[in-house]
């Protein structure tokens, strides 16, 4: 698996995450329970996807505002 995107809230993540699976590409949030218990920064969470579809994912996620 492969880091999408550096980590993030969860809000934003989870955001990332529901677009990559309305694109069919698989997706994982790495830490997401983790990250709603520690303050920000200790244990981000990271948005990770099969290292074949990062590319497609990257160039997903860099059309959001």
């Amino acid at each position: 698996l492969r880091i999408a995107v550096p980590g993030e809230t969860l809000k934003t993540e989870t955001l990332r995450k529901s677009i990559l699976d309305g694109a069919g590409i698989f997706s994982t949030i790495r830490n997401e329970y983790m990250s709603a218990i520690y303050p920000i920064g200790t244990m981000p969470a990271q948005l990770v996807v099969k290292e074949e579809d990062a590319k497609r994912a990257a160039e997903l996620l860099d059309k959001m505002p």
